[in-house]
């Protein structure tokens, strides 16, 4: 395989890994049950310290809102639906780049590159703020 073959496969391989994620977490969404007898313990955090961390509640907001149970899901952890939501998004566009032959990309990976530390500089906050309410009391715990 030469270097430009090479090239143009990992380009291809980065451009459909949010489709992948995407439907990863789609696929998941069905196989994990979602009962209260499933509440098998993966964070870490919360098994070693008894502490949630500020993702605790994420799995079971996805699969829930998989599973259009957008209450339940919103109850996991509020960023659940956010995050299928833009996964969908960018999957549809990662979609549209291919059977379009031309970058429908272009626009928002130039907004990104210019827009991205403020993004970060604003959500992060915003979900440490969340894990503080969680963790005060003020939001309730994960189903």
């Amino acid at each position: 395989m030469t270097a430009d073959e090479r090239k143009r496969v990992e380009e291809n391989v980065g451009n459909l890994a949010p489709v992948v994620w995407f439907l990863a977490l789609v696929a998941g969404g069905w196989v994990v049950p979602q009962t209260p007898a499933s509440n098998i313990i993966l964070c870490p955090m919360l098994a070693l310290t008894d502490i949630l961390c500020p993702g605790c509640g994420m799995t079971r907001s996805v699969t829930a809102f998989v599973r259009a149970d957008v209450e339940a899901s919103v109850l996991n952890h509020v960023f659940g639906p956010i995050l299928m939501l833009g996964l969908a998004w960018v999957s549809m566009l990662r979609v549209g780049d291919r059977v379009a032959k031309k970058p429908v990309l272009e626009p928002l990976r130039l907004w990104w590159a210019r827009w991205s530390t403020p993004v970060y500089l604003t959500v992060l906050p915003i979900l440490l703020g969340y894990w503080a309410a969680r963790l005060a009391g003020w939001i309730p715990e994960p189903l």
